[in-house]
């Protein structure tokens, strides 16, 4: 049996690698002249450094993503650290992470929501409340996960929290996603688990991890590409 996966992306190496595992021929199509979708990287001609599209946040409890690595070899790629910790930068330079502490979860994600010293005290309270609703109270599944943050935390507190924390984590504005998206990865990213689920990023720009990398492991196992098609 020969196997056409159409699309290049996440989605598209996931099914073209397990479908292979059965013994099929496979061949995979993209258009664009690289592989891994919204997984890439660019960077600009005045540019020193390159800079990542697609998801910046790789949470531990993602294990089918996890398990999918491994499976192609690069696992290396990506890093774990614990206690977690997300670096935070604003429009005007300053930069802040989000440490976690070395305690039982949800606590060790509110006692870091509690050092973030890029919001004033008051802001950080709210958002510690507004993150222990989302783990333990029904939510309105109509609402977008921008409607239900308008109702709880000022502009402020978006900016500097909450927006930059969806679009690593879902690669998506607020006003676009579900806020049960931004419900699951409260519950299921940061406090799964005793310890909760540790912020991994990429040691390398996703870009070289899924185009050139994961296109030599597909390769190596029998898996044609075909780019710009």
């Amino acid at each position: 049996m020969h196997i056409a996966i159409i699309g290049g992306g996440i989605a598209g190496i996931a099914a073209a690698w397990k479908i292979r595992q059965t013994g099929a021929r496979v061949t995979l199509i993209e258009t664009r002249p690289y592989l891994g979708g919204r997984l890439t990287s660019h960077r600009g001609a005045d540019s020193p450094t390159f800079f990542d599209n697609g998801a910046h946040l790789f949470l531990s409890t993602y294990t089918q993503s996890r398990r999918l690595f491994r499976s192609l070899g690069i696992s290396n790629d990506f890093e774990y650290p614990w206690p977690g910790a997300i670096p935070f930068a604003t429009p005007n330079g300053q930069r802040h992470k989000l440490q976690e502490w070395p305690l039982p979860s949800p606590w060790n994600f509110a006692a870091g929501l509690l050092g973030f010293t890029l919001l004033p005290w008051p802001s950080r309270c709210r958002t510690v409340a507004a993150s222990r609703e989302l783990l333990s109270i029904r939510i309105d599944a109509s609402l977008s996960a921008g409607e239900w943050l308008s109702s709880r935390v000022n502009e402020e507190e978006q900016n500097l929290f909450w927006r930059p924390l969806i679009r690593s984590a879902l690669n998506s504005d607020p006003v676009k996603i579900p806020v049960k998206y931004l419900q699951t990865i409260f519950r299921e990213g940061f406090c799964r688990g005793f310890f909760g689920g540790r912020p991994g990023y990429a040691r390398k720009p996703l870009g070289k991890i899924f185009d050139k990398n994961v296109r030599q492991a597909l390769t190596d196992n029998g898996i044609e590409v075909i780019l710009k098609s």
